[in-house]
Formats: structure tokens, C-alpha cells, sequence
């Protein structure tokens, strides 16, 4: 996907100006997060809420199935969708 934004170690400044990038271009954009990443999520959307105006959309959460180290493991993720 074009407009998804995948969080990770990047500050969050960093996001940021990614995510108003992409929501200029196509008018809407798809942040994801995993684990402990998806308190900066959280973070960056209500950073682009509050100062630049964008909506929030609808919020996704769940959970994944991941294998580490031959185990698999659950692994909480969050996808919160903004619009124009």
C-alpha cells in the first residue's frame, strides 16, 4: 500500500512528516504499529490530529501471529487510519 506508514525506531518527528506527506498526496494514510511501537502510533496520531488537522478515521487492533527464534508468538498491533 501506497499510504501505509509502518512504525519503528525512526524519532517521531520522523513519521510525522511522512505521514502529512502522504495524506497531502492521497488525502488519507494507514499507520501501523507492533508491540511496544504502537504507544508512538498513538503518539503521532494525536500529534497530526491536534496541530495539523487530520481525522482519525477508524482504529483496527488485533493480533499476530509471529515466529521468533522457531516459537510462535502473539503480537498486539494497532492500525489507525486518518483522513483529510
Amino acid at each position: 500500500m501506497e499510504n501505509l506508514v509502518i512504525i519503528g525506531k525512526k524519532p517521531l518527528e520522523k513519521y510525522c512528516f511522512t505521514v502529512l506527506d502522504i495524506s497531502n498526496k492521497f488525502g488519507k494514510v494507514d499507520v501501523r504499529a507492533r508491540g511496544t511501537n504502537m504507544v508512538k502510533a498513538i503518539n503521532l496520531a494525536e500529534i497530526v490530529r491536534r496541530k495539523f488537522g487530520l481525522k482519525v478515521n477508524g482504529i483496527k487492533i488485533g493480533t499476530e501471529k509471529v515466529e521468533r527464534d522457531g516459537k510462535e508468538k502473539n503480537i498486539s498491533f494497532i492500525e489507525i487510519n486518518l483522513k483529510r
